[in-house]
């Protein structure tokens, strides 16, 4: 199975190596999607290697699965699910996956990111700019449509941004990766944000001016958090170290066998 070709040359808006596929020779497969924390940002930049350490990987051998992993740095929510639909389209063109369970787990980042990209050519999608609530229930029925299609089963989860932002009734981690680092430390978690940046975004959304400073003011809160965080590098958008890479995963393990 040439995923790597397909995702990777085949695909579009990749600008990258974006796919990592390994095989445990299991009858489940594990699919991994994201951004920049997904794929594995600053960990060579720190000595270490990328597909070691990133969260996919401890995943995948913790349940003991085959791993798909397809991430791209500054990638947006749309994105994200879209390879759902190009993971359809390889099923389309190269038969059924030989797996009796695929899990996807899919790592979203902030609101906003789609209208920095071009989606004309996605045909029957409408990116109006609307508030964050709003936005990412398109997303989420637009992911439901190609999960059905590949008869796969999909956790939603989400790294920076505040999972309150998603209204909808598929199973999601009620926690972010920011959360999670807060009760490895010990501290009060208490940065609900849709975004980092975008602000004319938000602005342009309609949404009232206090409520877009009071995001404002969290999101510095947050980047203050994460620069004094012993488990996020300081440049870039403060990516995870591996060990935080590993307690995220962990997480999502727990999450998993729940459901």
């Amino acid at each position: 199975m040439d995923f790597k070709q397909h995702f990777d040359a085949d695909s579009i808006n990749v600008n990258e190596d974006c796919c990592y596929f390994e095989s445990q020779k299991s009858k489940k497969l594990l699919v991994t999607l994201g951004e920049s924390w997904t794929w594995g940002d600053s960990l060579e930049d720190h000595g270490f290697s990328r597909l070691e350490c990133i969260w996919g990987r401890h995943l995948s051998n913790s349940i003991k699965s085959d791993w798909l992993n397809v991430a791209r740095k500054g990638a947006s929510n749309l994105w994200i699910f879209y390879q759902l639909q190009e993971l359809a389209r390889f099923i389309d063109n190269n038969g059924p996956l030989p797996y009796d369970q695929i899990d996807v787990v899919a790592c979203c980042t902030e609101w906003g990111r789609e209208y920095n990209e071009n989606w004309e050519w996605l045909e029957d999608f409408d990116l109006q700019l609307q508030e964050p609530t709003k936005q990412n229930a398109v997303l989420v029925e637009y992911a439901k449509f190609w999960i059905g299609k590949i008869g796969a089963n999909l956790l939603i989860t989400h790294n920076f941004c505040d999972p309150l932002f998603w209204k909808h009734d598929l199973p999601q981690l009620n926690k972010n990766w920011i959360q999670v680092t807060c009760e490895q430390l010990g501290q009060v978690y208490s940065y609900q944000i849709p975004t980092l940046g975008q602000y004319p975004n938000l602005k342009n959304t309609g949404m009232d001016l206090s409520r877009i400073i009071e995001y404002q003011d969290r999101s510095l809160n947050l980047t203050r958090f994460l620069d004094q965080s012993p488990y996020n590098y300081k440049e870039a958008t403060r990516h995870p170290t591996p060990y935080s890479h590993r307690f995220w995963a962990e997480t999502i393990r727990d999450k998993l066998n729940e459901i």
